[in-house]
């Protein structure tokens, strides 16, 4: 990443960060080993501005080198809404996140699923602003009704290969590579969203805990 960071530092310097309204710039390593840097702020559109704007700078003097790939990560929550007709889609569910919210590009609607009430719910991602701008709410209108909506806490950090919880999967250390089983039912041959089985984590079950539960 030296390099890289040299020839970014080389072709964007200072005068045209301030161009670009930014004074400082601080930097972290992910969870996978890439470098995040990140812009002060109180403003979170004005931070977005000006991480959207040095994203294209850098897109523009890494143009042409696959290897190298830039993006804007957000903060991303998760809220649960509860409540749903039949007739509700995807459209009528980001419409109604957005109308709260404010416009997000990347919001991310689960397959509904039924409720013991009859009813639908649905688990949806969104920016963590917009979902806590939402989830203050209560509850928000979706189609006809007033749906209930609860913003759910963070997941711990969860490795897609061997499905334990703790680290990434560009991290993983493990010898098991469970990425081709159920979330659901631990089975292999289909994934979760379509699994109608009993709920039973795989990693609990070949730990021997108690496992009836989803990963």
């Amino acid at each position: 990443y030296g390099d890289i960071i040299k020839t970014a530092r080389r072709e964007i310097g200072e005068d045209a960060l301030k161009e670009m309204g930014i004074e400082e710039l601080r930097t972290r390593k992910s969870m996978t080993g890439a470098y995040v840097f990140e812009i002060p702020g109180k403003d979170r559109e004005e931070r977005e501005a000006k991480a959207e704007a040095l994203a294209s700078r850098l897109e523009t003097v890494f143009r042409g080198r696959d290897e190298i790939k830039v993006s804007c990560p957000l903060k991303i929550a998760q809220i649960r809404i509860r409540d749903l007709d039949e007739s509700v889609v995807t459209e009528d569910i980001v419409q109604a996140i957005t109308k709260v919210g404010g416009p997000a590009p990347n919001i991310r609607v689960d397959r509904m699923a039924a409720a013991p009430n009859g009813m639908s719910t649905v688990l949806v991602q969104c920016p963590l602003a917009i979902a806590k701008k939402v989830a203050q709410s209560a509850r928000i209108r979706v189609g006809w009704a007033a749906c209930r909506v609860n913003l759910l806490d963070d997941r711990p950090h969860q490795c897609y290969r061997c499905l334990e919880l703790g680290h990434v999967q560009q991290r993983c250390r493990s010898t098991v590579d469970r990425s081709s089983n159920c979330y659901r039912c631990g089975e292999i041959g289909h994934i979760a969203s379509g699994c109608r089985a009993n709920p039973q984590c795989v990693v609990c079950m070949q730990a021997g805990r108690p496992a009836n539960h989803r990963v």
